[in-house]
């Protein structure tokens, strides 16, 4: 009886819309399209540069897409991993500007999401710092092995929702522990009755490191660190 009263309710949404053999993708029929309801988006928001880059680059990346659907000739577009990361960053960002704290709570309220959200800044940052992604990969051959093989695409996917709260907890720690690690490292070079020709150089590496761990703790988990 239920599947029957959903099938009447399909057909009447379906009667309703008229012959599909009538639809274009270019005739909305009265609806608002994608571009359209992002203009409306910047209008309400018309001081945010922030935020109307964002929408751009979403508007951007959706144009591509439907071309490289649409048209043979764009058969040679391909997609990589960096620009997959980028429109995932660009999503979540896209929602704080939007919703604000109300986004960032509900995020933190599942523990997979909010997992999601600190790995994808996380290997943001380790684009350009290769011991970044290689400590990161430690981490994850460190969980509780799954039967993928660890060299596969979406390895650390699996991991991270099979124990998305210790995965988390266990990234965070690991830049909290390098913090305190480079800084009794500068201590140490620092303390030297007689330093190496280097010592400056060494410095100046780990207070990098420390600056990057701490940009991580602040965008991956919403950590200040106290100096």
């Amino acid at each position: 009886a239920a599947s029957t009263a959903r099938k009447t309710e399909l057909d009447r949404y379906l009667t309703q819309s008229g012959d599909p053999r009538d639809w274009s993708p270019d005739k909305g029929e009265g609806f608002k399209g994608f571009d359209e309801v992002a203009e409306e988006v910047k209008d309400l928001h018309p001081g945010n540069a922030t935020l109307h880059g964002l929408l751009d680059a979403v508007v951007g990346r959706r144009t591509t897409r439907n071309r490289l659907f649409h048209d043979q000739r764009q058969a040679g577009l391909t997609v990589t991993e960096d620009k997959c990361l980028d429109a995932l960053l660009d999503l979540f960002e896209l929602a704080g500007k939007l919703w604000g704290t109300n986004f960032r709570r509900i995020v933190d309220s599942n523990a997979v999401v909010r997992t999601q959200r600190a790995v994808l800044y996380f290997k943001s940052k380790a684009r350009t710092r290769g011991y970044l992604l290689n400590e990161y990969n430690t981490l994850v051959g460190q969980q509780r092995k799954p039967t993928l093989n660890p060299a596969a695409q979406g390895y650390d996917c699996h991991v991270l929702q099979d124990d998305a709260t210790a995965f988390y907890n266990r990234l965070k720690t690991h830049l909290e522990e390098k913090i305190i690690r480079s800084r009794n490292e500068i201590t140490r070079l620092q303390a030297m009755k007689r330093p190496p020709a280097d010592r400056g150089a060494k410095v100046a590496m780990q207070e990098q490191e420390i600056t990057v761990c701490e940009e991580l703790l602040h965008d991956c988990f919403g950590v200040i660190v106290a100096p």
